[in-house]
């Protein structure tokens, strides 16, 4: 595979913690060995389901990859964050530490920044960005993505929509088209989220690529996600504008935005993504009439009915319960 000149780190987390782009491999500052997690993903293109692996986060095991990742283009900075996340349950809440008011716990994810302790709180330095999960609601998390345009503290924050937790992609876009005009843009499944207006003055830093160790908050309210896992992870320096490579990702793998000889391939139509019970299996899909259909091990024939959003269908079984989540 010819990586594009964009790709800043490609880990596929495919029992290994290499690094393709430029050997920036994860390492485990404490010494522990890696412990990965099996989940299966349909290959769109093969037609056929496979078994991957995500690293899996544990409590108190963090990573951390090298400092010299750069997201400046033509004095611009630009930056494209790309990965599967399995959300293995509601991040939920806790009486903050001195309003006592309610307020997210944090799950750490993805930094690049250094941080220590003051007191009760975690202090950073050297940073640029910083990804999280957290809580909207009892049932539903989001992926929160901080800017440090001081490379100190968060200045910025952004949320996704919400989701159920489970087996996600995550597509975070930061861009600055211009030297006054900047956004940020946070994708779940392939689904365009809401482009916020950013900040214009992110500059480089000195911190480390970590993983599963920074979230910026009170020690009491960070969280590991223990159980979650993250797969297929992408940084660019790069900032698409439209919905091709969030949804060529998520439908057709990394590959599709990495490989320089696949970079610009477009697809005549996207695959539809939906939720079932771990305890069943898709046969088979097919589509009929301008609907798709999805035959179940467990019996049931579902139908997909037109497209409410252009990656999304009401799966609906022949007695009429709506299954989608």
């Amino acid at each position: 595979m010819a990586l594009s000149s964009t790709v800043q780190g490609l880990w596929r987390f495919n029992s290994s913690l290499t690094e393709e782009a430029r050997n920036e491999d994860f390492t485990s500052p404490l010494g522990f060995s890696p412990a990965f997690e099996q989940f299966k993903l349909f290959d769109l293109i093969a037609g056929e389901t496979k078994t991957k692996n995500g690293l899996k986060f544990e409590k108190s095991r963090p990573y951390t990859a090298g400092t010299s990742f750069n997201f400046s283009v033509n004095s611009l900075y630009q930056l494209t964050i790309g990965f599967f996340w399995n959300s293995p349950r509601a991040v939920g809440f806790i009486r903050h530490n001195v309003s006592r008011n309610l307020t997210t716990r944090i799950a750490p994810i993805l930094a690049k920044a250094n941080s220590s302790t003051s007191g009760l709180r975690e202090i950073v330095t050297g940073s640029e960005f910083i990804v999280s999960e957290v809580a909207i609601s009892s049932k539903k998390n989001a992926i929160q993505f901080a800017l440090c345009t001081t490379n100190g503290n968060p200045t910025h924050i952004f949320r996704s929509d919400g989701y159920i937790p489970g087996l996600r992609h995550v597509f975070i876009t930061y861009g600055s088209l211009t030297s006054t005009d900047a956004f940020v843009r946070i994708d779940i499944d392939g689904k365009f989220g809401v482009q916020h207006y950013a900040p214009t003055n992110q500059t480089a830093s000195s911190g480390a690529l970590r993983l599963n160790d920074i979230g910026y908050s009170y020690e009491s309210h960070k969280l590991t996600q223990s159980d979650a896992f993250i797969s297929d992870l992408i940084i660019r320096s790069t900032a698409p504008t439209s919905s091709k490579d969030t949804i060529k990702m998520s439908r057709y793998g990394l590959d599709f935005i990495a490989d320089s000889s696949l970079f610009f391939k477009d697809f005549n139509s996207f695959g539809a993504s939906y939720h079932q019970p771990s305890t069943v299996s898709t046969n088979q899909i097919f589509v009929e009439g301008g609907n798709i259909f999805s035959a179940r091990s467990d019996g049931e024939l579902l139908k997909g009915t037109r497209p409410i959003w252009d990656t999304e269908f009401e799966l609906v079984n022949i007695s009429g319960n709506t299954t989608k989540i």
